[in-house]
């Protein structure tokens, strides 16, 4: 495993090593671009076909938004991990797990509705969508298949 150097601009708080990604960075908006171009950089580096990290990346920017927007004021932790033919990707913040509406209910509002898409969304990229926590830390989990199993186990 190999720490990011400072003069890395994308991963300057990243422990990343081939399979794993761990990021933790303020909750502010400005940061989710730069956990999405992380996450994005060690997908593509693993060589974990386009659709997924195409769908991983959509995946990541709404949950670290969510994170930001709706968690409390305190660092939210990215955790990314390529094994056994999926991306599994962790999205921890502090905030109740209760304001979370169940997995089943991300459905997509109607056309006319100006916001809430982005749960939904999560949900259809995804294989699996787990939301885990106690008192007031969350755990959002998500994972995906990587077609014909490819990419490190």
């Amino acid at each position: 495993m190999e720490h990011a150097t400072s003069a890395d601009p994308v991963l300057p708080d990243a422990v990343l090593d081939e399979r794993r990604l761990r990021l933790e960075v303020p909750a502010q908006p400005s940061e989710v671009a730069r956990v999405r171009h992380a996450v994005v950089d060690l997908l593509v580096r693993a060589g974990i076909p386009s659709t997924v990290v195409d769908d991983i990346e959509l995946v990541v920017s709404e949950l670290v938004s969510n994170a930001v927007v709706h968690g409390r004021p305190a660092p939210v932790s990215v955790d990314v991990g390529i094994g056994h033919g999926e991306v599994a990707v962790a999205v921890s913040n502090r905030g109740s797990p209760d304001a979370i509406p169940a997995v089943e209910s991300w459905v997509l509002p109607a056309p006319q509705a100006l916001s809430g898409r982005g749960l939904a969304i999560v949900r259809r990229l995804s294989d699996r969508v787990d939301v885990r926590g106690s008192g007031e830390n969350t755990v959002v989990v998500v994972r995906r298949r990587v077609p014909g199993g490819s990419g490190p186990s």
